[in-house]
């Protein structure tokens, strides 16, 4: 599931948690979340039942994609006491949360920016000219991929995606190989952590 969020100049969205993990990339605008200022590009990962935020959007405005791997039934809001003590029924639960950014123009063809970590969690940024090409991490390591257009535009078979297009790529299969259209790519690769005994 992907959708971008286009917060108002000085809205808030108050702090919570979902039932799945996700990331969240800054794409325009700025504020906060938490305590970590956002600007494009930001990326953001929380995982499931990670209380985060609030989302402070700045004069701007802040607008953000949200990419999921799975369903979640919405948020769930820590202002409410049902939510912080269901919340802290959960066995086993850990919170965990990471921030690149705002990221300074790409400067390299390949770049980490978080991970991975043992569990696949990850994220690369790729900057290719015109024409070329470049084999994606294996989708295997994590629990599914999404890739997402930040400047130029990406060949796809018969398809050209243009900036703030994205492309899911599932666990089973084969590595993605993203081809840049004749204006160059800038592309970020998100992939979600493996689930234990999963």
């Amino acid at each position: 599931m992907a959708f971008l969020v286009e917060q108002d100049p000085g809205s808030t969205a108050s702090a919570h948690f979902h039932q799945s993990d996700q990331f969240q990339v800054v794409v325009a605008g700025g504020g906060t979340l938490g305590l970590h200022e956002v600007a494009p590009l930001t990326v953001h990962f929380t995982a499931a039942h990670t209380a985060y935020g609030p989302i402070r959007a700045g004069a701007e405005g802040v607008s953000y994609f949200t990419l999921r791997n799975g369903f979640d039934p919405g948020a769930r809001f820590m202002s409410r006491s049902e939510n912080r003590a269901a919340l802290r029924s959960i066995e086993g639960r850990r919170h965990r949360e990471a921030v690149a950014g705002p990221l300074p123009p790409a400067s390299s063809a390949r770049e980490v920016l978080i991970g991975p970590d043992p569990d696949g969690m990850a994220a690369w940024r790729y900057r290719l000219p015109a024409g070329e090409r470049v084999l994606g991490p294996d989708p295997a390591a994590g629990r599914g991929q999404y890739w997402l257009v930040c400047d130029g535009s990406l060949v796809r078979g018969s398809e050209t995606l243009r900036r703030l297009s994205c492309v899911f790529v599932a666990s089973d299969e084969p590595a993605f190989e993203p081809v840049a259209g004749p204006d160059g790519l800038e592309i970020l690769a998100l992939q979600f952590p493996r689930r234990p005994n999963a």
